[in-house]
């Protein structure tokens, strides 16, 4: 959805910046495309780019949570259970709202129910 709506930008005339996570699309001709891997690399991406009177429109359903340590190689299997610690990521939307520099932002969630009233809040409190 992201890359559908940066192409609609641009056509409409804006200038785009698009900050994207791993995916297998050519980023669209003429826009240029930040590509991240993690939610913080995303959100320092954002935070980079932001302009004053920007429009921002996040879309992505970035992972609320990251592990709390992750290492660099396999884990090998132990003879006990595991337990996962994680972290909450930074909230990009409510980051960019906060900021003020943005004229307008937009942003997208995935409710599963309690639709309205979810967004309801999410909105008053991200701005």
């Amino acid at each position: 959805m992201g890359y559908a709506l940066a192409k609609a930008a641009q056509v409409a005339g804006a200038q785009v910046t698009l900050v994207s996570g791993p995916v297998t699309l050519a980023a669209p001709h003429g826009i240029s495309c930040v590509m991240v891997q993690s939610a913080v690399e995303m959100h320092e991406a954002v935070m980079h780019h932001l302009e004053k009177d920007m429009v921002v429109i996040g879309c992505a359903a970035v992972a609320d949570y990251r592990p709390e340590t992750s290492v660099n190689q396999k884990i090998k299997k132990q003879t006990q259970d595991m337990n996962l610690t994680l972290k909450q990521n930074p909230d990009i939307i409510a980051d960019v709202a906060a900021d003020g520099r943005a004229a307008l932002v937009i942003g997208f969630a995935a409710e599963t129910e309690n639709v309205l009233a979810y967004a309801k809040d999410k909105r008053k409190a991200k701005r």
